[in-house]
C-alpha cells in the first residue's frame, strides 16, 4: 500500500468512524453508572456528581471559569459552584452575587451555556427528589446538599430513565476536562477530533465556540471523456488526552494533549499524462494546550486565554523535502465576540472576530528537490485575523461562513513574510453541523513548506 492509499484509507476509515459515534443513539450514562460497582459515593463525590452533571449537560469549560472565577468567596468546590451560582452570574443583565460585595456584577457567559446551566440546576432539583438517591437526611435544595459537608449520600440504584442525566438530545460526555471529575483512561470515540488542520484539533465540538474550527474536507472526480481522475484531501484526525488534574480542589488551567495525523493531498491523473501533484504532505504531531479563564471586576468583560505549543513533523511527498518544527499559537477570548461567538439581534446567527499570534519554525532534515532560496530553515512571527458567522443549530439552512487571513513575517530564512487569504462557507445536512457540502477559496502562500496556493474548491466536509 502506498503512501497515497494509505492516507485514503485512514481519513474515509476515521470519518466513518466519527459517522458512526455522532449518529449513534446510545443510552445516557447515569451518574450511579458511573461509579465503581460495590462502593457507594463518599462526600467528596458530591464533585464528581456536579461535575458529571455539568460533563452530561455540555457546559463548555468557559462557562464554569468565569463563574467559578466570580465566586471567589465560595465554600463549595468549583463543581458545585458552577451547578447552584452559574445561571445567576451567567445570565447577561445586572445581577446580585451570592456574595457579599457581588452587587452589579455584569456577568457575560454563551447565551447557550446560560440555557445548559439551567438545565444542570433543574436536573440536579429533580434527582434529589426522585428516590435513586440515600441520603443521611433530605437534602431541601440543591445548594443545602451541596453546602452541607456533613450530608452524605449513597447510590439506591442507576437514575430512572425519564430523568437520566443527559436524556436531552445534547446529552453525552463532551470529552473535555472538569475540575473535580474522575478522569476515564479508556478509549473513548468523543475523544477522536476530525478538523482540517493540526491547530484546530484544540477546539472542543461541545464549545459554543466550535464554529471557528475548520473542517476535514475531501472530493474525488472521474472524468471518462477526459480519462482524468483528480483527489482532494485536506484534514487532520486527533485524539485527546486530558492532563488536567482530576483533584477535586483544582481550580488551575485545562492541560491537554493531541497526538494528531494531517493530510493535505491534491492530484490528478490523464491516462496518457503523468501524475500532477499540486500537494502531497503528511504531518505527524502533538497538540498541547493549556486553557485559563479569567474575570475582571464588577461591570468589566471575562474570558480566557489559550497557549498551544505543536511539535511536529512533516512530510513533503511532492518534492521529497523533511521538516522538524515547532509552532506556538496565542488566542485569548472575550464574550463579548473575541473569538467567542455572541449572538446577532436581528437574524438567527451568531458571530465572532478571529484573532490569534503565532511563531512558527521549522529545519529541514531533508531538502528533496527543493533549491535555495526556498531550502533555508526558517522562524516566523505573526498572526490571524478574520471573522466567523454562524447559524444558530436550528436554522432552516444550517451554515458557517469563516472569512480569515494570515500573516507571517520571518525572522529567519524566505521569503521576507507569507500571507494566506481562506473564506470558507459550509452548509451543513443537519443541525449537529457534523457533515456538509463546503465551498473554500484561498489564495497565498501556506506556512511551513511556503508552497503557492490559489484555488476554488467544492466537496464534502466533516468536523468532529
Amino acid at each position: 500500500m502506498n503512501m497515497r492509499k494509505f492516507i485514503v484509507h485512514v481519513v474515509t476509515s476515521t470519518i466513518a468512524i466519527a459517522s458512526s459515534s455522532a449518529l449513534a443513539a446510545t443510552a445516557p450514562p447515569t451518574f450511579c453508572d458511573s461509579q465503581v460497582a460495590g462502593q457507594s459515593p463518599t462526600p467528596s463525590s458530591k464533585e464528581e456528581l456536579a461535575g458529571f452533571l455539568l460533563d452530561s449537560f455540555r457546559v463548555s469549560r468557559k462557562a464554569e471559569d468565569f463563574v467559578v472565577n466570580q465566586a471567589r468567596q465560595s465554600a463549595l468546590g468549583p463543581n458545585a459552584t458552577a451547578v447552584i451560582y452559574g445561571v445567576i452570574y451567567c445570565q447577561s443583565t445586572k445581577k446580585s452575587g451570592p456574595n457579599e460585595g457581588d452587587a452589579n456584577v455584569v456577568a457575560k457567559c454563551p447565551k447557550a451555556d446560560v440555557e445548559l446551566l439551567s438545565d444542570v440546576l433543574s436536573e440536579s432539583e429533580s434527582i434529589l427528589k426522585e428516590g435513586s438517591l440515600v441520603f443521611s437526611r433530605q437534602p431541601k435544595d440543591p445548594q443545602d446538599f451541596f453546602s452541607d459537608s456533613s450530608l452524605t449520600f449513597s447510590c439506591k440504584g442507576g437514575l430512572k430513565p425519564e430523568t437520566a442525566i443527559g436524556s436531552g438530545e445534547d446529552g453525552g460526555s463532551r470529552g473535555g476536562a472538569l475540575r473535580g471529575k474522575t478522569q476515564n483512561s479508556s478509549f473513548s470515540l468523543d475523544n477522536i477530533r476530525v478538523r482540517d488542520t493540526g491547530a484546530n484539533l484544540t477546539f472542543d465540538r461541545k464549545d459554543p465556540d466550535f464554529a471557528n474550527a475548520g473542517k476535514a474536507t475531501i472530493s474525488f472526480s472521474n472524468d471518462e471523456v477526459a480519462t482524468k481522475k483528480s483527489l482532494k484531501i485536506i484534514g487532520s484526525v486527533g485524539y485527546l488526552i486530558d492532563l488536567t488534574s482530576a483533584r477535586s480542589d483544582y481550580d488551575g488551567p485545562v492541560f491537554h494533549a493531541i497526538p494528531y495525523s494531517a493530510f493535505d493531498v491534491d492530484t490528478s491523473k490523464t491516462n496518457d499524462k503523468a501524475k500532477s501533484i499540486t500537494n502531497d504532505t503528511i504531518e505527524f504531531g502533538v497538540l498541547f494546550s493549556a486553557d485559563a479563564g479569567f474575570s475582571g471586576g464588577p461591570g468589566t468583560q471575562s474570558g480566557g486565554e489559550e497557549m498551544v505549543f505543536i511539535p511536529k513533523f512533516v512530510l513533503n511527498n511532492a518534492d521529497h523535502s523533511r521538516i522538524v518544527g515547532v509552532d506556538i499559537l496565542y488566542r485569548p477570548y472575550l464574550f463579548n465576540g473575541l473569538n467567542s461567538l455572541i449572538e446577532l439581534n436581528f437574524i438567527p446567527v451568531r458571530w465572532n472576530i478571529i484573532i490569534n499570534a503565532r511563531i512558527d519554525s521549522g529545519h529541514f532534515t531533508a531538502l528533496g528537490d527543493r533549491v535555495s532560496p526556498n531550502a533555508k530553515d526558517f522562524a516566523r512571527v505573526g498572526g490571524e485575523i478574520g471573522t466567523v458567522f454562524s447559524s444558530d443549530p436550528k436554522f432552516a439552512v444550517p451554515f458557517d461562513l469563516t472569512v480569515s487571513d494570515i500573516y507571517m513575517y520571518a525572522l529567519a530564512g524566505d521569503p521576507d513574510a507569507l500571507s494566506l487569504f481562506a473564506t470558507d462557507l459550509t452548509i451543513y445536512f443537519g443541525e449537529k453541523k457534523t457533515f456538509g457540502l463546503d465551498l473554500a477559496y484561498s489564495r497565498g502562500r501556506a506556512e511551513d513548506l511556503d508552497i503557492s496556493v490559489h484555488k476554488w474548491s467544492v466537496g464534502l466536509s466533516v468536523k468532529y
